[in-house]
């Protein structure tokens, strides 16, 4: 339908039909008021009434091919280059066009081409034309009457003599007449021979059935190979996406399996390095329990000292009072070498006294400080057993964490190809001109790109394939809707000419009808009237008519007879 706009119409225009429809009706016009003219000039003024009454009638003697011609002009579609109008030469297509216009212009001269019409939007380049041929007739019982007949041309007269004029004309072009069948045929029946089988027409519709049912079985054909190829396609890619799932699954859980292999074995690690450093604890424990007895022990022992010093202090000084009140009271003389003597015991005691509890405290502070590094090598100990501890469940929590990690990945990648298949089979998959991929949920395939980006590039030749198989369908399927259409359109349209031709069938028959009681009542006047000549001519050789009555009646009586002369001569035209 995009090359229609190259076909052109350089005779005729929109318009003819309705010119050529008012040339019919004037010569209508025309034809009736001359035979009615002419009928009263003859002195038949009963026959013109009865023209009156009758009307105008077409302009034409009704034959099956009717008044008008339509002709084609065409040639075989490889002297113009091929199928299609891209494929032809243009020097080709204007010689052809020029010389088919010059040669119906030249055969059908004085208005007798209507219409030519030239197409350039199928196979082949084709010239239509219609031809109308008026001739003038002259008699004395219709006057001057126009009617169209074709075959007043001698090319439609004898359409054998028309290919041979049009091969003629068109032989230095390279264009050469067809088959010359008719000639073969009366060679052939002239010999005795067998004749060649003539060619069969075959009618545009019953093409067109033919081409619909040739169109169909290419859709069913490209319909069944392209299902097998795109089911055998699917097929490939589905066993791709579940031999990529299966490796993927069994690439994953074997990472998985060695990874919780592996915190297994930094757990049983961890939990060994647990267990020791709660033994190192338990020990440092015990150490500090130990070492809190060594200090109590201490404690005690410097309790029991210095309540012993005390002791020993208060006796010493009890006895520097006792022997400070017997030296008081034993001399008096020698108070002051005796009193001086007794502090001076008193004062070496008393230093004893403090040297032992000195002792002592050095004894609880060694102690002490012992117990101090008891309980710091216990913390550190300690302190040491829980970071280990904690590293291990910080490695273990971090294996359990890469484990998850590696299932979800896992998850991601089944749940992509997942999407992968119901975007195939829905059709929405696709690749953008940038090569990022179109679909209807990308992030879901996205996720699990570099581990199915094989499974996607299948996928994605899959939906294009199934869309191209698709696209064929569409237009297959819409060449057939259209076939379908034209189709209707036919058989509307014979319909139409089947009621059309039944009802000029009828008009045929009441015609035919008419006419036939037309001539049987005209029949029946002219023996009424043959017989009243008879009387009139009896009643004439009559003795005692005068002459001059004889003689008018004798005139009358020769143009009565002439008068049925001429009817019997027409025909009975009524």
């Amino acid at each position: 339908m995009d090359l229609s706009h190259l076909n052109t119409q350089p005779v005729g225009g929109q318009d003819w039909i309705e010119r050529l429809h008012r040339e019919i009706a004037a010569a209508m016009e025309h034809n009736f008021e001359e035979e009615i003219a002419a009928r009263e000039r003859k002195g038949r003024f009963l026959e013109a009434e009865r023209l009156r009454e009758r009307g105008p009638v077409d302009p034409w003697k009704s034959t099956r091919g009717g008044p008008l011609r339509e002709g084609i002009i065409t040639v075989n579609k490889l002297w113009f280059g091929g199928t299609g109008h891209e494929h032809w030469d243009p020097d080709r297509v204007e010689a052809f066009k020029q010389r088919a216009t010059d040669f119906l212009l030249e055969h059908f001269p004085d208005g007798q081409l209507r219409e030519v019409n030239i197409d350039e939007d199928e196979e082949a380049l084709h010239i239509h034309f219609a031809v109308a041929v008026w001739v003038e007739k002259v008699s004395q019982n219709r006057g001057t009457q126009w009617l169209l007949q074709p075959s007043a041309n001698r090319l439609l007269a004898n359409y054998e003599y028309a290919q041979d004029l049009a091969g003629e004309a068109f032989v230095d072009l390279g264009i050469h007449r067809g088959e010359r069948r008719a000639e073969a045929a009366r060679q052939a029946l002239a010999a005795g021979v067998e004749m060649p089988e003539p060619p069969r027409h075959v009618p545009p519709s019953d093409w067109r059935r033919e081409q619909r049912r040739l169109a169909l079985a290419d859709r069913d054909r490209i319909r069944e190979a392209s299902r097998a190829e795109a089911e055998a396609t699917v097929a490939d890619g589905v066993a791709l996406a579940k031999s990529v799932v299966k490796k993927s699954r069994k690439r994953a859980i074997a990472e998985a399996k060695a990874r919780k292999a592996k915190a297994d074995r930094q757990v049983a690690v961890a939990q060994r390095d647990r267990a020791r450093a709660d033994a190192q604890a338990e020990v440092a424990r015990r150490a500090k329990l130990e070492a809190e007895e060594a200090r109590k022990e201490a404690e005690r022992k410097v309790e029991a000292a210095r309540e012993e010093a005390a002791r020993i202090a208060k006796a010493a000084g009890d006895r520097a009072d006792v022997i400070i009140a017997d030296a008081t009271a034993l001399a008096t003389v020698t108070v002051r070498k005796s009193r001086k003597r007794a502090i001076a015991d008193a004062r070496a005691r008393r230093a004893k006294a403090d040297r032992a509890v000195a002792v002592a405290e050095r004894a609880r502070a060694d102690f002490e400080a012992l117990a101090e590094v008891a309980r710091d090598a216990a913390e550190e100990d300690r302190i040491r057993a829980e970071d280990a501890a904690t590293a291990a469940a910080e490695q273990t929590r971090i294996e359990e964490a890469r484990a998850a990690k590696t299932r979800d990945r896992v998850g991601v990648v089944i749940d992509g190809l997942g999407a992968l298949v119901k975007e195939i089979d829905k059709g929405t998959l696709a690749r953008d001109p940038d090569g990022r991929i179109r679909a209807n949920e990308p992030d879901r395939l996205e996720a699990a790109c570099p581990e199915i980006s094989p499974a996607i590039e299948l996928g994605v030749r899959v939906v294009d394939r199934a869309k191209s198989v698709h696209r064929d369908a569409r237009v297959v399927r819409d060449a057939t809707m259209r076939e379908r259409e034209a189709l209707k359109t036919d058989q509307a349209a014979l319909r139409q000419g089947q009621e059309q031709l039944a009802e000029d069938q009828k008009q045929l028959e009441r015609d035919q009808n008419a006419a036939e009681a037309q001539t049987t009542r005209a029949q029946w006047m002219l023996n009424r009237l043959e017989l009243l000549l008879s009387r009139f001519m009896r009643w004439l050789k009559l003795p005692g008519i005068p002459n001059f009555i004889r003689d008018e009646g004798l005139a009358l009586l020769g143009e009565t007879v002439e008068t049925i002369a001429d009817l019997k001569e027409d025909g009975l035209e009524m």
